[in-house]
């Protein structure tokens, strides 16, 4: 079961990505203060320590950027935030991707999301992005929930780094968790053999009048 990125705010998020950045370019990436960041939420100048491999790594100016939803089980494939009408996420980001390229302040870009990234969408939106930035296909990455969780397993320090504690979020459980629980108190309670009594079930109305609730 992957991190919950969605129960995070975005600030919280952003942490974590600039966090992800130090893991893979090294000490020198430099995060933003909250507000117009321009397109980038991370800058790193220089040769990665390891991205995207120790012996071919990035050179040049490095922008992070980090695009965090609540929604649960999103893709980047969703039309509303990859579709190529102008209303779409990436549609938005293009314009000042490209400014940027333009102006000399961006050689790479990684583009960070808690969204799942298909084998086959994401070589396409990559090609995308650099067609549009004007940048070579191999200078643009994209990171989802499958690559955050996989940096997350390798350094579990990040989140500590990004100040981001566990106990402040909320209490997580699936519905497997559950029936787990449920599964394992039955095996507890009902000695072998046995067979359960059937329960005569309340009626809701006289749940809530029990429970001094309204219709």
């Amino acid at each position: 079961m992957g991190y919950p990125f969605e129960d995070l705010d975005d600030t919280q998020f952003e942490r974590v990505v600039v966090q992800c950045m130090k893991k893979l370019f090294g000490a020198g990436v430099q995060s933003f203060s909250t507000g117009p960041d321009g397109g980038r939420d991370a800058l790193f100048i220089g040769t990665a320590e390891r991205f995207p491999s120790a012996s071919s790594p990035w050179k040049g100016t490095t922008v992070g950027q980090a695009k965090h939803t609540f929604g649960t089980n999103r893709h980047f494939s969703d039309p509303g935030f990859s579709g190529t009408v102008q209303s779409s996420t990436l549609s938005k980001e293009m314009p000042r991707i490209a400014k940027l390229v333009e102006n000399g302040q961006l050689t790479n870009y990684i583009l960070f999301s808690n969204r799942r990234l298909g084998g086959v969408v994401g070589p396409g939106l990559a090609t995308r992005i650099a067609e549009e930035a004007g940048i070579p296909a191999d200078q643009v990455f994209l990171a989802g929930t499958e690559f955050l969780d996989e940096l997350l397993r390798e350094y579990p320090e990040i989140l500590e780094n990004a100040e981001i504690d566990p106990v402040d979020g909320p209490l997580l459980v699936s519905s497997a968790d559950i029936a787990e629980l449920i599964l394992a108190i039955g095996d507890e309670l009902d000695p072998a053999g046995s067979v359960a009594e059937p329960v005569d079930r309340v009626s809701f109305t006289k749940k809530n009048e029990i429970n001094s609730m309204s219709a």
